[in-house]
């Protein structure tokens, strides 16, 4: 028997503990119902070089379905793993195009397409995030148990919406 589907690959590509990557996705894949693949992968760039790992989603025939819906798992995984690992950013390769996805505030600036009109990340299937350093309350939390400054993220995002 031979079973096919359409072909729809997502690659994740972080900097990180390859161990704890793959903790996380043990998790995540038994919470979902999930395969992914996890491999190694050395980043050499100018001036430095760092290990991290690229986990991959495909359209499994078995249990076939959507590139949106794909997108979304990859994504959620994606933001798991960059909250978990604490990393700053990862990158999203897709069919078409490629996501780079960064919750620095300082790179909001350089969050568009290669054609320079794009926001990213985009898709029809994901909602705006929240802010990850304040967590939507627009307010830094202080430790006394009131509210700091404003949030620096949540400045940032408002101004790209306006």
């Amino acid at each position: 028997m031979t079973v096919t589907a359409p072909t729809i690959r997502f690659d994740i590509f972080m900097a990180g503990d390859l161990a704890q990557a793959k903790q996380v996705c043990r998790e995540f894949c038994f919470d979902v119902g999930l395969c992914v693949t996890v491999e190694p992968v050395e980043y050499i760039y100018t001036g430095g070089q760092e290990a991290g790992f690229r986990i991959g989603l495909i359209n499994y025939p078995r249990f076939p379905t959507t590139q949106d819906a794909l997108w979304s798992r990859a994504s959620e995984l994606a933001e798991i793993l960059m909250l978990r690992l604490r990393q700053h950013s990862y990158s999203l390769v897709g069919p078409d195009l490629t996501h780079w996805i960064s919750r620095r505030p300082a790179d909001a600036a350089c969050t568009v397409s290669s054609q320079g009109q794009e926001p990213l990340p985009s898709s029809p299937s994901r909602p705006p995030r929240e802010c990850e350093t304040c967590g939507g309350l627009g307010r830094i939390p202080h430790q006394s148990g009131g509210y700091g400054i404003n949030c620096p993220s949540c400045t940032v995002t408002l101004q790209e919406r306006s």
